[in-house]
C-alpha cells in the first residue's frame, strides 16, 4: 500500500479517488507511433487490455463494479531500479519548481512515468513483445518453475516472465531540450 500503485488504484487522480474509476494514459507502439493501448492497436481481447489497463472487469472486489480499478492494478517491481529525472522548472513556472519524473519497469508488463511529487502516474507503456505474455499474467494458469520443484505438474511450470524489469538508461543533454530513456527487458 502506498507510492503509485495506490495512487493508480484509487483512480491516478484527486477528482476521481471517490470514484475509483480507472484514468491512465496508457501507450502501445501502432504503425510506427505512440498510441493509445486498446483492443484495435494490439490485436489482443478487449477485456485483457481493459484488465491491463486496471479495469475491475472480472469483479476482484466482489462488489458487482466491474468498470472501476482492480486491486491488483499493478505489478510487482522486483528488479526495476526507478530512474528518477529532473527536467527543471516547467515552462511559465513563476516558483521555478523542477518537473521531476521517475521512470520503471514493473512485472505487469508496463514501463511507468509518474510525478515524482504525487504520484500519479502520467504514463505507462506496453510494448508489443510483451503482448504474448500478457494472459498468462491474467488468467495466472501457468505455474512458475522453481530450483528444486517438484515434477508432476500439468501444465508443466515454466520460468516466470519478466518485462520491464532492469535498469534504465539515461541520455540527457545540458539544457534538458534532449531526453532519452534505455529501458531494459
Amino acid at each position: 500500500k502506498g507510492g503509485s500503485a495506490q495512487v493508480v488504484r484509487e483512480g491516478n487522480a484527486p477528482a476521481v479517488a471517490a470514484t475509483q474509476a480507472v484514468s491512465r494514459k496508457m501507450l502501445t507502439l501502432f504503425n510506427g507511433a505512440f498510441d493509445d493501448f486498446t483492443a484495435d492497436t494490439s490485436g489482443l481481447d478487449a477485456n485483457l487490455v481493459n484488465w491491463i489497463r486496471g479495469v475491475d472487469v472480472y469483479n476482484e472486489k466482489k462488489n458487482g463494479q466491474t468498470t472501476t480499478t482492480r486491486p491488483s492494478i499493478h505489478g510487482d517491481v522486483i528488479h526495476s531500479r526507478p530512474q528518477p529525472i529532473n527536467y527543471g522548472p516547467a515552462a511559465g513556472d513563476v516558483k521555478k519548481t523542477d518537473v521531476v519524473s521517475v521512470y520503471y519497469g514493473a512485472n505487469d508488463g508496463a514501463l511507468h512515468a509518474v510525478d515524482a511529487e504525487t504520484g500519479v502516474e502520467r504514463w505507462s507503456f506496453v510494448a508489443p513483445e510483451f503482448f504474448s505474455r500478457l494472459t498468462r499474467i491474467r488468467d495466472n494458469t501457468t505455474r512458475v518453475s522453481f530450483p528444486g520443484m517438484a515434477s508432476g505438474f500439468s501444465p508443466t511450470p515454466k520460468p516466470k516472465d519478466y518485462f520491464f524489469d532492469g535498469s534504465i538508461g539515461v541520455y540527457q543533454n545540458k539544457d534538458n531540450a534532449k531526453v532519452w530513456i534505455f529501458p531494459t527487458m
